[in-house]
């Protein structure tokens, strides 16, 4: 893959600073053990619909509850459609797995990154080291298989950063 696109990825970790962020991938964070670093190093907020998925009863519920929004959706609004528009309504970057949503926020022109890229970021970050952030990318791809193109970049862009550090 050509290194321009991993150049201009990482000229956009300094703005990352915010997110909307999905049900899945709070969940692949938290198996991973990452979910702490990433509500440490950035603003997460979760929609009204990722806290309900979550159960407000478990231990991921309890760890973000204080980041649910308090933004009003029209009744009926699917989860998936709260996270986008959670970040297009307070100018959010998203955080997904799902080709929909990230389709959906490429067309809005909003910085979505997958959990692959976000540990990529926390390496940037300085939260984890580059060899914990390859062995847990490692694991991610081992225990949430990704579709082909978007693992053979997240793939990429960590031996990038490596190279690049």
């Amino acid at each position: 893959m050509d290194e321009r696109y991993f150049e201009q990825e990482l000229s956009s970790f300094p703005t990352f600073t915010k997110a909307s962020i999905d049900t899945s991938s709070l969940l692949v964070l938290d198996r991973l053990q990452l979910l702490d670093h990433v509500l440490s190093s950035l603003t997460i907020w979760v929609s009204p619909g990722v806290y309900r998925e979550l159960g407000v009863h478990s231990q991921i519920g309890r760890t973000i509850a204080q980041r649910v929004c308090d933004t009003s959706f029209e009744p009926n609004t699917k989860v998936d459609e709260e996270v986008v528009l959670l970040a297009q309504k307070r100018r959010l970057s998203i955080i997904s797995e799902d080709r929909k949503i990230l389709q959906k926020a490429e067309l809005l022109n909003l910085q979505a990154y997958p959990s692959g890229l976000l540990i990529s970021f926390l390496v940037y970050a300085g939260c984890i080291p580059i060899e914990e952030g390859e062995s847990r990318w490692q694991e991610m791809r081992l225990t949430y298989p990704y579709r082909k193109d978007l693992d053979l970049y997240c793939d990429g862009f960590i031996r990038f950063l490596r190279r690049s550090l």
